[in-house]
């Protein structure tokens, strides 16, 4: 059991130990009640910002034990503009992905979303919608939205999803639940683009992120600073990653592929 699901249980507990106090002997004063509800809630919030704790469930950001590999993931497609250019310069590298995909974007252009597993990467989930998975939705909101992503895919495809990715990497309860209702695997990441591609130290960024077993996260919706870049300079970008892969005698696999690694 991971030391988030502890304090979770921890806190849990105290709280319901408050509350039969307060059935026993009388409320308890109103300053005391106020400070232990807010603990309460900011053991809530520690738990769904940081969610490498896995206070509420299994959060996959690295496979340490993988040997010689790590997996590049992108995130927010499939898109007419962006997604080609991306198969294009792993085809090139002879390297495989896996792309985590809105079941919407999916439906909208499902000759893309063949491409991508014919070129041999992996798909994973964010929902239907960029909204449709947001932590105000209930357990079973969550895994109603899943389902009907994967049966987009499903429909598309004809093969099963493995993975999901809460966008923002927040995970609440209900997310969590809904993930496992759908019998999907939540997946985080150990380094975003942001970070990988940072303008200042290019080098020393790429030597400190790339490592065995990483999990690599690159945004593509339209709100992402990365997507405004044209397709040629997000290329090259990604070429320069890749050869700081290769430069590490490290390859690019898929998820699956990773894990496949550390057994």
């Amino acid at each position: 059991m991971s030391s988030g699901r502890v304090l979770l249980i921890g806190g849990s507990l105290a709280a319901c130990a408050l509350g039969g106090f307060s059935l026993l002997l009388g409320p308890p004063p109103f300053l005391w009640a106020c400070f232990w509800l807010a603990m309460y809630a900011g053991l809530l919030c520690v738990g769904f910002y940081f969610p490498r704790l896995e206070m509420f469930g299994p959060w996959l950001w690295r496979v340490p034990g993988a040997t010689g590999a790590l997996t590049l993931s992108f995130d927010g497609g499939p898109d007419p503009f962006v997604t080609p250019a991306l198969l294009d310069t792993l085809r090139r590298a002879d390297v495989r992905a896996t792309f985590f995909i809105y079941g919407q974007k999916a439906e909208a252009f499902p000759d893309l979303l063949q491409e991508i597993v014919a070129s041999g990467h992996e798909l994973g989930l964010l929902g239907y919608s960029r909204s449709s998975t947001a932590f105000t939705r209930s357990g079973a909101q969550v895994a109603k939205d899943l389902e009907r992503s994967k049966g987009v895919v499903r429909s598309i495809l004809g093969c099963e999803v493995l993975w999901f990715r809460p966008p923002g990497a927040k995970l609440s309860q209900a997310i969590a639940s809904g993930a496992r209702q759908a019998k999907l695997e939540v997946v985080g990441w150990s380094a975003t683009a942001d970070q990988i591609f940072h303008p200042g130290g290019a080098q020393a960024n790429l030597e400190k992120l790339i490592h065995r077993g990483a999990i690599l996260q690159v945004v593509m919706s339209s709100e992402s600073q990365l997507s405004a870049l044209n397709s040629a300079d997000l290329s090259q970008r990604l070429e320069r990653l890749l050869d700081a892969m290769r430069d590490a005698d490290l390859q690019a696999v898929t998820l699956s592929q990773l894990l496949e690694r550390s057994e």
